[in-house]
């Protein structure tokens, strides 16, 4: 078992989040722009992955991962308990046109999902699986931190993966619509 510092923080740990942290605090900029949140998103990020870092896996994936697990998991406290403030000045709401989309459209949207999610439960299991955390907003590099495989494996599967569902009619019926 690796050794704790006074803080808390196995010696891994922090010596992973010391190395690593100009690449969390431009992800902690990506997610939030007030500084005071990013500072509390590192913080609260630390705390979170203070005893569990596994030294087998790449920090540098585990502790992206783990900051935007931290930011999606705050965001989901602040709306359950009714503080999710929206940076939208309120007197810029006022003058929005109705974006609701109407029943047809609603229609189209959820039969689209539905052929989406037909089509990835489809793929094989390798692709499907690097689409997935695509899908969640990893980037290519990420993922091949995250799965240790080859960068041009990750990319040759994702962009396979794509292909095939292009070739779907009813994605390229849309495709053509959007066009």
């Amino acid at each position: 078992m690796a050794r704790r510092n006074p803080e808390g923080f196995s010696e891994i740990a922090s010596a992973a989040f010391v190395t690593n942290y100009e690449v969390m605090l431009g992800i902690a900029y990506r997610l939030v722009s007030n500084p005071e949140r990013v500072d509390d998103l590192l913080q609260n990020t630390a705390l979170r992955v203070r005893h569990t870092l596994d030294p087998t896996r790449s920090p540098r994936s585990y502790l992206a991962r783990a900051i935007k697990l931290q930011y999606w998991d705050e965001g989901r406290i602040l709306l359950r308990e009714g503080r999710y403030l929206d940076p939208t000045p309120l007197e810029d709401l006022v003058n929005l046109p109705d974006q609701t989309p109407s029943p047809e459209q609603q229609l189209l949207q959820a039969e689209r999902r539905a052929i989406l999610d037909k089509l990835i439960n489809s793929l094989p299991s390798k692709q499907r699986r690097l689409l997935e955390l695509a899908r969640i907003g990893l980037s290519q590099p990420e993922i091949a931190d995250a799965t240790h495989l080859p960068l041009g494996t990750v990319k040759s599967r994702i962009r396979s993966a794509i292909q095939h569902m292009s070739t779907h009619p009813a994605v390229r019926k849309y495709l053509e619509q959007t066009t």
